[in-house]
């Protein structure tokens, strides 16, 4: 196994073929977050010349003259492989000390528990305990099984998997609340569309007040600009 730099092209076709893969581990995600004063790092794991761990890793300096690291969702790899996984944290852990790193911060894109619509433990359901206790052993501390949002990224997500399913079948599967919520935006003619670059000043007011209203943190309109431009194609 060779630890090496990415270029931007083979990082992104690895990272969009990966099982983990999402939009902030992509070099247009980093091109969004250089926009805002961080450094993009682009780093993998070669074995016979192929890829088969990578990264995105962003870096940004601090008042105390360090930077803090940090990989948006994770590391793309096989964290049941403690093998791939221990030699991927040694060498990351290196090339940040190098660069002055104070420390970094991971939120990896996978599952500790699958739990039902109540959020009550799946029995025989999917798990990925094995890969937390690697991250355990290799040094990584835990921010805790809080509920709270209170980190970078949402820790409790709600997915479903959409796979020969139809609208009818999915609505089924809803709590009846939603699917009464979801009728009656219908009934009132609310639809969504895509807006174009010009209508984000729009976009920016809803936030804002939704924001506001639900008390979350919104972002500035130059922000929403910069993403679009990044991320829209």
């Amino acid at each position: 196994m060779k630890f090496v730099k990415l270029e931007e092209r083979e990082f992104d076709k690895f990272a969009s073929k990966h099982p983990n893969s999402s939009f902030y581990q992509s070099s247009s995600w980093g091109h969004l977050k250089e926009a805002n004063g961080w450094s993009m790092h682009l780093l993998g794991i070669k074995n016979d010349n192929k890829i088969i761990a990578g990264t995105l890793l962003l870096s940004k300096k601090t008042p105390i003259g360090y930077d803090m690291f940090y990989a948006p969702r994770g590391f793309l790899l096989d964290y049941d492989n403690y093998e791939v996984l221990d030699f991927f944290t040694d060498n990351i852990k290196k090339y940040a000390k190098k660069r002055k790193g104070i420390f970094i911060k991971i939120d990896p894109y996978i599952s500790y528990q699958e739990r039902d619509i109540n959020g009550n433990i799946v029995e025989n359901g999917n798990n990925n305990k094995k890969a937390f206790d690697n991250l355990l052993r290799l040094g990584y501390k835990h921010f805790g099984f809080n509920i709270m949002q209170d980190t970078l990224q949402p820790r409790w997500m709600f997915v479903t998997d959409t796979k020969d399913e139809t609208i009818d079948s999915i609505m089924k599967k809803m709590d009846p609340k939603t699917r009464q919520i979801l009728h009656k935006c219908e009934k009132l003619g609310i639809y969504t569309r895509e807006i174009d670059y010009d209508e984000l000043p729009k976009f920016k007011d809803i936030m804002e007040k939704t924001g506001e209203r639900r008390e979350f943190i919104d972002r500035p309109l130059s922000y929403y600009q910069e993403m679009y431009k990044h991320l829209h194609n």
